[in-house]
């Protein structure tokens, strides 16, 4: 099998570049270096956005070959991989997840290939837990829209402040 290679959607990717560009705004408007958020804010949204743009999974039938966007890619091999847990499995997850024995789970996203990946777990007698009809791009996408609108909301009450 050749390598299949998945990354985050592009709606996931603009979604989060969006967040940085709404929260560094908000910085910039802000502009009060002594307010702790004024720098905490736009450095783990970067951080986030960062990961969301250079996260990568490459599955083969060998193993699992993951580069987390921050910090060192890592190698798995199917036999370290427990199980496929879906959204729906607990009421609050959002993502597939490869259980990884001894080590971070593997978070995917809605994306075209992640069913192939599914599959490719049960071949591997893998368990499945939860039901894959559940992942979907909307959840997937909910935290992003979340902080997005937060964000919004810092920089509308900002300028809203800084008008008067």
């Amino acid at each position: 099998m050749k390598a299949l290679v998945i990354t985050r959607p592009p709606q996931i990717r603009v979604a989060a570049m969006l967040t940085l560009v709404v929260i560094v705004s908000w910085a910039a408007v802000n502009a009060d270096l002594s307010d702790f958020g004024v720098l905490a804010y736009p450095a783990i949204v970067a951080l986030q956005t960062v990961r969301e743009w250079s996260w990568r999974l490459e599955v083969t039938t060998r193993g699992l070959h993951e580069r987390q966007g921050v910090g060192a890619p890592r190698d798995i091999d199917w036999k370290a991989v427990d199980a496929v847990i879906m959204p729906d499995a607990a009421w609050w997850r959002i993502n597939p997840v490869l259980k990884v024995e001894g080590a971070p789970n593997i978070q995917m996203t809605a994306t075209e290939d992640v069913d192939a990946v599914i599959r490719l777990a049960q071949q591997k007698r893998k368990e499945i837990i939860g039901d894959p009809a559940s992942i979907s791009l909307t959840r997937s996408l909910t935290p992003w829209v979340v902080l997005l609108c937060l964000a919004c909301l810092l920089l509308g009450a900002q300028i809203a402040g800084a008008a008067t």
